[in-house]
């Protein structure tokens, strides 16, 4: 029973192993990205090696830089001063660039202005230095026109969202802070309506009517029947009688002298 057992854990026991050194691998390639993510920022500047650099002779690369700040505890407690966790060192390599810290007290970036008015701070006091104690330990804070020899010196300089965060200069590693240059937000175009042209209606044209000409119709007056004469009736009073009679007298006259005549 027992050798059967044993048999069957077998397969068991060798596919264990196999995921053991699979998720081994893993592991070693994701440490290998974060590694190389985080060398990609490096620098080959002349390091200080001074008594006032905060991380002796600066770092040229974020996991130089890295380990340095986690060697010396005081390191911490001046970075926490300029607003820098352990968390934001521990992430440098995914938002830190490569950038400069000016004289005049710009943090630049590919030559563009990010941040202003910088303070860095360093182990020793020199003229123009302000004094700071931060949890037990001392420090002196200063404009890099107090300690800066050169114009620029060249910074891991870390952004979020396109603002500037803070800076760590990489040939003594002394911290930066400085006020960030605001975020332009691009400018949206107003969306453009298309013109809407007016439609064109057609003109319509008069239509010509025909020119009718009057018809004259001439005028027919209707023809006046003339109207029968009136006859004056005759007379019949007592002259009437008496022209009548002298007209038969006369006419009976008449027709006896014709009648005389032709007998004779």
């Amino acid at each position: 029973m027992n050798l059967v057992t044993v048999s069957a854990l077998k397969p068991l026991s060798k596919k264990i192993t196999a995921l053991a050194v699979a998720c081994s691998m893993l592991g070693i390639i994701l440490l290998a990205n974060t590694a190389a993510s985080a060398a990609e920022v490096t620098f080959s500047s002349k390091r200080d090696c001074d008594n006032n650099a905060m991380l002796h002779c600066g770092a040229m690369s974020i996991p130089e830089l890295q380990q340095k700040y986690r060697a010396d505890a005081n390191i911490g407690k001046m970075f926490r001063h300029f607003g820098i966790s352990s968390a934001q060192i521990d992430t440098m390599g995914t938002n830190a660039v490569s950038g400069k810290v000016t004289k005049t007290g710009d943090v630049t970036v590919n030559g563009n202005v990010v941040a202003a008015g910088a303070i860095t701070g360093g182990r020793q006091s020199i003229s123009g230095s302000t004094k700071v104690t931060s949890e037990g330990f001392t420090f002196y804070t200063r404009s890099p026109s107090v300690s800066f020899r050169s114009s620029s010196l060249d910074a891991f300089v870390v952004m979020k969202d396109g603002k500037f965060q803070y800076a760590v200069i990489a040939s003594c590693g002394n911290a930066v802070k400085a006020t960030p240059k605001p975020v332009e937000k691009p400018v949206e175009k107003p969306v453009e309506k298309p013109v809407e042209k007016p439609v064109e209606k057609p003109v319509q044209k008069p239509v010509e009517q025909p020119v009718v000409k009057a018809v004259v119709t001439p005028v027919t007056k209707p023809i006046e029947t003339p109207k029968p004469t009136p006859q004056a009736l005759p007379e019949t009073g007592a002259g009437a009688v008496m022209g009548i009679a002298g007209t038969t007298s006369v006419l009976g006259a008449a027709a006896h002298h014709i009648i005389t005549r032709r007998r004779g």
